[in-house]
C-alpha cells in the first residue's frame, strides 16, 4: 500500500495481524492454560439455523449495535437473539448458566481477554475441530494460537478486530507544527509535536483538542494503550516513576488546550462533525461515523510515538461456545456465518472492524473507511510500535482496573493534585485488583510467573 511505511500489500499487513501470538508469550505465564471442555456432543438431527441466543459484550453502543442486527444478521436465515452485556456482568451470567446445566446461551462474543477467564474455569467448549473443518477459507494462525491461551484446546474462533487512530478535521492541517506535513502525520508525530500543534490551534480557535473522556468513553483505553505504553515502555509494572510523571505532566499541558466538553463526550464523531473538534483520538468504530459523513473534510492517522515509540492498543474480539449451549449445531452454524468471507467484509465496511480471517480487504470501500483502512494498516505496519493488550483475566475486577485509571486521571489532570501522590494511591489500588483475580502481566509488561507486581 503506497501509504504504509513499508510499501506493504493491504493483505500482508492484516496477515500479520494486530498483535502476534510470540509477542504474548503464550505458551508461558500470560494467560492461565485452557482448560475447555468438549461440550454437549453433537445431535445432527438438529436444524442447522435453530434459533440462537448470542451474548455480546461487543457491538453494544447504540449504532453499532443497528447496524450488528439491522445490516450483518440481516441475511441469516436463522433467528438471533442479541443480548447486549455488561463487562462487569458478563462472567457472572455465564457462570450462572454453567450452574444451571443446559443453558439458553448458544454463543458468546467478547474480547480476548474475557475468554481468557471462562477458558481457566472450563467453561468453553473445545471448537478445534470446527476451526480445521472450515475450507472455505483460514483463520489468522497467530489469533488461533493466541485463542488456545497456551494449551491445545481453542476456546474461541476469531471474530473481529480493531483498534483506536486519531482524526483531525482539515480545518486543523494549517496549524501543524515545522516539519510535519499531511502526508508525514502517519509516521513522524510525536506526542511533543501533537501538543505543539494543539497549542497552535488553540490560540487561533480555542481549545479544540479532543478526548472520549465521558461516562462511557474510552479514555482509560487512551491511558492504558496508548499513553502509558509510548511513554513508560509497559503499563502495570510502570504505573509509577518519572517516566509516569512526566507523561501525566505531558496529559495536564494537553488537557488545557482541549476542549473541557470533553468529559461529556462518549465518542469523537459528533464533535468532529459539529466543529467543536478539530483533532481527536477515539475507537475506529467511534471514529468512522464522522469520516462517512464528509470524507473530505477528515484526515485519519496512527496515534503519536513517544520516548518509548508508539503504543497501540489492538482489540480482538472472539466467539465462542458455552459447555451449557443448547443447541451446538445452531451455535456452530452461527459462527460460521460470522466469520465468512463475504460477512466479515461486510462487519469491515459497517462498523470498522477488521477481518481475522486471511483475505483481501474490500476494494471498493467507501472513502472514509478507505482512509481509517490506510491509518489502521500504517500503524500495524510500524518499525516502531508497541501492543499493548486490554485487560486480561481480570474477571469481576476489569471495571474497577478501569476505574481506577479514569480516578487518576481527575486527580491529576482535572483536580490538580500531586502525580506522585495519585500515583502512588493508584499503584495501591492496581496491585488489589490484580492480587484478588489472580492476574498475570499482560503485554506490554514483561511476562510474570505469578500474579503481576505493579511497579
Amino acid at each position: 500500500m503506497a501509504n504504509s511505511p513499508l510499501h506493504l500489500s493491504r493483505r500482508a499487513v492484516l496477515r500479520r495481524g494486530l498483535v502476534t501470538a510470540s509477542a504474548l508469550g503464550l505458551g508461558g505465564s500470560r494467560a492461565p492454560a485452557a482448560t475447555v471442555a468438549r461440550g454437549r456432543p453433537i445431535n445432527e438431527t438438529e436444524h442447522p439455523y435453530g434459533p440462537v441466543t448470542l451474548l455480546t459484550t461487543q457491538l453494544t453502543p447504540a449504532v453499532e449495535a443497528r447496524l450488528f442486527r439491522e445490516s450483518i444478521l440481516e441475511p441469516y436465515p436463522g433467528v438471533v437473539d442479541v443480548i447486549p452485556a455488561e463487562p462487569e456482568t458478563f462472567a457472572a451470567v455465564v457462570a450462572r448458566e454453567i450452574g444451571g446445566g443446559v443453558g439458553s446461551i448458544g454463543v458468546i462474543g467478547a474480547l480476548h481477554g474475557d475468554f481468557a477467564s471462562l477458558a481457566a474455569d472450563g467453561f468453553l467448549s473445545d471448537l478445534s475441530d470446527f476451526a480445521e473443518d472450515r475450507q472455505d477459507f483460514a483463520f489468522l494462525p497467530q489469533y488461533l494460537e493466541i485463542a488456545r491461551f497456551g494449551g491445545t484446546a481453542l476456546g474461541y474462533l476469531p471474530w473481529m478486530q480493531a483498534t483506536f487512530v486519531m482524526v483531525a478535521r482539515r480545518d486543523a492541517l494549517p496549524y501543524l507544527p515545522g516539519g510535519l506535513t499531511e502526508e508525514t502525520l502517519s509516521t513522524a508525530l510525536t506526542y511533543e509535536r501533537l501538543l505543539a500543534w494543539a497549542e497552535t490551534i488553540a490560540a487561533v480557535a480555542g481549545p479544540k483538542f479532543g478526548l472520549p473522556a465521558g461516562p462511557t468513553g474510552l479514555l482509560h483505553r487512551f491511558l492504558q494503550g496508548y499513553l502509558y505504553p509510548s511513554f513508560t515502555g509497559g503499563i502495570n509494572r510502570t504505573i509509577r516513576g518519572s517516566a509516569a510523571v512526566s507523561m501525566w505532566e505531558w496529559l495536564r499541558q494537553l488537557w488545557s488546550v482541549t476542549n473541557p466538553a470533553s468529559i461529556t463526550y462518549d465518542a469523537m464523531a459528533d464533535p468532529l462533525r459539529s466543529g467543536d473538534v478539530w483533532l481527536a483520538w477515539d475507537h475506529t468504530a467511534r471514529l468512522i461515523p464522522a469520516l462517512r459523513h464528509d470524507p473530505a473534510a477528515y484526515v485519519a492517522f496512527p496515534a503519536p510515538s513517544g520516548p518509548r515509540g508508539r503504543g497501540f492498543m489492538p482489540v480482538i474480539a472472539g466467539l465462542g461456545v458455552p459447555i451449557s449451549a443448547p443447541d451446538i449445531v445452531a451455535s456452530r452454524a452461527l459462527i460460521s456465518y460470522l466469520t465468512r468471507t463475504e460477512v466479515q467484509a461486510l462487519t469491515l465496511r459497517e462498523v470498522a472492524f477488521f477481518p481475522t480471517i486471511d483475505v483481501d480487504l474490500p476494494s471498493n470501500l467507501d472513502p472514509g473507511m478507505e482512509s481509517m483502512v490506510s491509518a489502521v494498516l500504517t500503524m500495524m505496519a510500524s518499525p516502531d510500535a508497541v501492543p499493548s493488550l486490554p485487560p486480561v483475566g481480570l474477571r469481576e475486577w476489569n471495571v474497577p482496573y478501569n476505574q481506577t485509571f479514569r480516578d487518576a486521571f481527575a486527580a491529576i489532570v482535572i483536580d490538580g493534585n500531586d502525580i506522585p501522590d495519585v500515583l502512588e494511591s493508584a499503584a495501591n489500588d492496581l496491585q488489589s485488583l490484580l492480587t484478588a483475580a489472580q492476574a498475570q502481566c499482560w503485554l506490554p509488561d514483561a511476562a510474570s510467573l505469578g500474579v503481576c507486581t505493579v511497579g
